[in-house]
């Protein structure tokens, strides 16, 4: 079908800013009051870098192995640590994930 998109853009929107905009403003907003901030898949922590100052403590967390040490690397002098997350893949955790949906575990 002609028109159809998938997924999530954060390009554009119809009648103002690029989403993106929008997104890192009001993220900057919450982070000006916020006591602590976590970050779940950032990646290699491109964005979340660029929206500080941070609060006192602050977390990002990263499954794909080659992503933690750049994100590592980045935010070791923005005062953000970086937590390394693995899944855990069991009949028990199998069956709870149709009913609890997504989920992991988190170790450093």
């Amino acid at each position: 079908m002609a028109g159809t998109s998938r997924g999530c853009s954060t390009t554009t929107t119809d009648d103002g800013p690029p989403l993106i905009d929008f997104y890192d403003g009001r993220a900057r907003e919450l982070l000006e009051r916020a006591t602590s901030l976590l970050d779940l898949g950032t990646g290699g922590g491109e964005h979340l870098a660029n929206l500080g100052p941070f609060p006192p403590v602050a977390v990002a967390t990263e499954s794909y192995l080659p992503n933690v040490s750049v994100a590592a690397d980045r935010f070791a002098p923005l005062g953000i640590h970086v937590v390394q997350r693995i899944r855990i893949r069991t009949a028990a955790t199998a069956r709870s994930r149709a009913i609890a949906g997504r989920s992991g575990a988190y170790h450093w």
